[in-house]
């Protein structure tokens, strides 16, 4: 018997192995063939070390009109902001049934699935977990554009970038703070708990607020950071390659490695969807549509200047 529970689990290792792997490289060849597919359908040359600098230049200066637009939703867009509030407020109102029902029938079943840890300093970053491995395939694919002189892997690998940054500031630490929600008993079916008073049972459980900056069980439950921010990267590629496939994918492999160890309601999981999803579709469609930004390099009687046209 104990032979057997080895091999169990050795499988487990490997297959674990074997998908995290899988997650990495889907996102990479994914991407290229996206990048290469969208270069071959536009004309024009490569751009040269400029296009490069002033793509970072322009990913800074976006950053308060970013914010101004994310911030701006629900008074821009009051009916589409109703819609979804409502629909996460019914969601609250039946959480218990809904919750555990995802914990019996998705996260039990899926208990043994853990990506293992990204190497390096791609392990801190986030909450752990998986989300190192999200910012190491962002990371390479924006090296990747360097290397290759491709524009959009650079813009799309700056807005994932910015994406991710948002959703830290927004979930995690903005409304985390403010909504003071209790996380989930371990199983609703059982009504048991591992922690104690930090999990609870009742899903109307809010108001323990308290500054949330890393990651921690105690009433910070409301939104799940993780679903933000993977939604957030999926989004954001979504937008740049016109592609739901490949970033949908690889969001879902990567919100599915120990999903049992996260403890959230349905509701939390459904509202950082949401949010990832706004943050990723403004910053992504700033940087590619906007045209908000632009830097110029010019010779005058005085030198070379640099000029940075920027207008909200």
């Amino acid at each position: 018997m104990a032979e057997q529970e080895l091999r169990v689990c050795d499988a487990m290792n490997g297959l674990d192995f074997r998908i995290h792997r899988l997650l990495v490289s889907v996102w990479l060849i994914g991407g290229s063939a996206m990048a290469s597919t969208t270069r071959a359908a536009e004309a024009g040359p490569a751009p040269d070390g400029g296009g490069r600098i002033q793509n970072m230049a322009e990913a800074i200066v976006l950053v308060p009109t970013d914010l101004r637009r994310i911030f701006s939703y629900p008074f821009q867009e009051p009916t589409a902001f109703g819609r979804f509030a409502l629909g996460v407020g019914v969601l609250i109102a039946f959480d218990k049934p809904l919750t555990r029902v995802t914990q019996d029938h998705v996260e039990v079943p899926l208990s043994g699935f853990h990506l293992r840890e990204a190497p390096g300093v791609f392990r801190k970053v986030g909450t752990g977990g998986t989300d190192g491995w999200l910012a190491l395939g962002v990371t390479t694919a924006f090296l990747g554009g360097l290397v290759l002189d491709d524009d959009r892997s650079q813009r799309a690998a700056l807005a994932t970038t910015k994406s991710m940054a948002y959703s830290v500031l927004i979930s995690q630490v903005i409304l985390k703070s403010i909504s003071g929600r209790k996380r989930p008993l371990d199983s609703l079916s059982q009504g048991s708990s591992t922690l104690g008073g930090v999990y609870t049972s009742n899903p109307l459980d809010f108001g323990h607020s308290h500054l949330v900056t890393g990651s921690t069980q105690e009433a910070s439950s409301f939104p799940s950071f993780h679903f933000t921010l993977w939604f957030a990267a999926a989004k954001a590629y979504q937008v740049a390659y016109d592609n739901y496939a490949v970033p949908y994918t690889v969001a879902t492999v990567g919100l599915a490695s120990n999903i049992q160890g996260h403890h959230h309601w349905l509701s939390d999981m459904t509202a950082g969807g949401l949010i990832g999803t706004l943050i990723g579709s403004v910053t992504a469609h700033d940087t590619f549509d906007g045209q908000q930004a632009h830097l110029s390099a010019a010779w005058t009687h005085a030198g070379p200047t640099a000029m940075l046209d920027y207008r909200f």
